[in-house]
């Protein structure tokens, strides 16, 4: 399963989350800048997500970050064609 390294130390907005993520990631392009939109996509993608710097994220977006979590988690434990790894 092929991997993807997402540092999010310098993000400090939810537009720069979703350009990170759009940058390193081989998102379709119809995919929204939204937690559902990514659950779509992450739920059929065939990688595992690294997420690195996970602290700083959460230090910038709060409540987002941990819903983004949440959403990794969830789409972890649901499929069998995404892995997801946070480091703080």
């Amino acid at each position: 399963m092929k991997r993807y390294i997402v540092n999010f130390k310098k993000v400090k907005t939810r537009e720069e989350m979703y350009d990170v993520l759009r940058k390193k990631l081989p998102l379709p392009d119809y995919c929204g800048k939204n937690l559902d939109a990514l659950h779509d996509v992450f739920s059929e993608a065939g990688y595992t997500l690294e997420v690195r710097c996970f602290a700083e994220l959460r230090e910038h977006l709060g409540e987002y970050a941990e819903s983004f979590r949440e959403m990794l988690v969830a789409t972890d434990e649901e499929s069998t064609r995404f892995r997801a790894v946070i480091k703080e």
